[in-house]
């Protein structure tokens, strides 16, 4: 779940805005950390939460059937 959410959001980032920043001599963890990420993060914490609530819900049908 996580995984579709993030590759969605890094495919959707325009190259243009990564040429123009590789042109001007940022570097690629800066270029990281100032453009990707700013448009990964909502993606990445609904990944996160998604992945979260499917392991609750596992747990919780493996606890139910441990118990009865």
């Amino acid at each position: 779940l996580m995984y579709q959410q993030t590759v969605q959001v890094f495919r959707s980032i325009a190259k243009n805005i990564l040429t123009t920043a590789r042109t001007k001599g940022e570097s690629e963890g800066r270029i990281f950390v100032r453009l990707i990420l700013p448009f990964a993060i909502r993606p990445i914490i609904s990944g996160i939460m998604l992945c979260f609530a499917r392991a609750i819900c596992e747990f919780g049908a493996t606890l139910m059937v441990a118990f009865y």
